[in-house]
């Protein structure tokens, strides 16, 4: 129960980097379900609302170094990646096919990977310089 605790604590206090309170307008929904997970050096947030989940890594010091989704629709990304959306707006159309379907934007501060087919999309957004 203290591991818990200390996580949401850690989660309210977190650096702005990937916004915790965007994760609610990421999904686009009113409601969600949040879990937390507790590893050796970061926590793990898990929110799901309805067919889409969003999860936000979280280092020891509070910074918000990653963020990760499944689900039936990829998130509104403009919401979720703070401080790096003007970033990945302006240079989106650069992103590059990797194999299949999966598409990878990637700069000096931001790396942005998706993938998926119809109802089971998903990617990750990661700040390289915090990992």
């Amino acid at each position: 129960m203290l591991k818990c605790t200390i996580v949401i604590i850690l989660a309210h206090f977190a650096n702005q980097l990937f916004p915790q309170d965007n994760v609610t307008a990421g999904i686009g929904a009113k409601s969600t379900a949040a879990f937390a997970v507790t590893a050796k050096n970061y926590a793990s947030i898990e929110k799901i609302t309805g067919t889409l989940t969003i999860r936000q890594f979280i280092a020891a010091d509070g910074t918000i170094f990653a963020i990760a989704w499944q689900g039936s629709a990829h998130p509104n990304l403009e919401n979720l990646l703070g401080q790096y959306a003007p970033e990945y707006r302006k240079n989106r159309a650069q992103a590059s096919a990797t194999q299949g379907r999966a598409r990878r934007y990637r700069s000096q501060n931001i790396v942005v990977e998706f993938s998926g087919h119809m109802r089971d999309l998903r990617g990750r957004a990661y700040a390289p310089r915090l990992i």
